[in-house]
């Protein structure tokens, strides 16, 4: 199993005790079945000793640090899924750096098949440690908005990856700072329909840092989530599709008539985002 961690200087600084416990619960599951690419972001190349960091706990054999002078979260992922088809793994997670893995998740993986697509559920919390055992676990049918975390994923690499589109996902050049998740797994389930239906772990498998009350995340999105919008009306031309903008319209301009907090500026930007022209998909 390939893990892909992609990351900035800041941001691997920040997490560095929740990564350390999420690679090790990796480590203490898999052992030397499990192998990390960690794409370190950082415009002043070669300046960052990682040895000096928690790595020096894992065998340098079990990781590949790799260092790139560009910010984008789309093109370190595409370098991540490179590496993994040149290089034999059969199956693939993309980490974030802020993410934690629990070991009940990672045992109940362990035993699924690799060639199954898998997901595990994911809780908001600053907890670092897993809330309780449950490993039950359910078939469900994707679905492109209730679905749409694209770490709490295993993929098979007999599936086709698809490659994310470089101008969506945080990042130095890109159009929009979202909506590199939605439209990459969009893109994955139409090239492996027959894995429309997939196992999910029921416990809690992923622990997922608290968003900021301030709807600062809700800023950042918005303009890219108007544009993905705009893509599964365009594609979908359903009424349910219809549907599904009305709510997201609806939701903002609620927030915006009970004052919230740069729920203007959200609603502004959704509206951009949903009525852009410039980006063809």
């Amino acid at each position: 199993m390939l893990v892909a961690i992609t990351c900035t200087k800041k941001d691997f600084l920040l997490y560095q005790r929740s990564l350390f416990k999420s690679l090790n619960n990796f480590m203490v599951s898999f052992g030397d079945s499990v192998f990390f690419i960690i794409v370190f972001q950082d415009k002043d190349r070669n300046s960052f000793n990682y040895f000096g960091t928690f790595l020096k706990s894992f065998p340098e054999k079990s990781y590949f640090f790799k260092e790139v002078g560009y910010l984008s979260v789309s093109r370190a992922r595409n370098d991540a899924i490179k590496y993994a088809k040149l290089n034999g793994f059969n199956r693939f997670i993309f980490h974030d750096v802020s993410l934690v893995y629990t070991l009940d998740y990672l045992n109940w993986v362990k035993r699924q098949s690799s060639s199954n697509l898998l997901s595990g559920s994911y809780e908001f919390t600053d907890d670092l440690d897993s809330p309780g055992t449950n490993e039950s676990s359910s078939i469900v049918e994707f679905n492109s908005f209730r679905d749409n975390f694209v770490c709490s994923y295993v993929f098979p690499l007999n599936a086709k990856l698809p490659s994310f589109d470089e101008r969506f996902g945080p990042g130095e050049s890109s159009v929009f700072t979202s909506g590199e998740d939605f439209l990459f797994l969009r893109r994955f389930f139409q090239l492996n329909s027959d894995m429309h239906s997939f196992l999910r772990f029921r416990g809690i498998g992923i622990l997922h840092p608290p968003r900021p009350t301030d709807y600062s995340k809700h800023l950042a999105y918005a303009k890219g989530q108007g544009k993905i919008h705009q893509i599964y009306l365009l594609e979908e031309k359903s009424l349910y599709a219809v549907w599904r903008c009305v709510l997201f319209f609806g939701n903002a301009l609620c927030r915006t008539l009970l004052l919230k907090r740069n729920w203007l500026k959200i609603l502004s930007l959704r509206l951009k985002g949903f009525f852009d022209t410039n980006v063809k998909v």
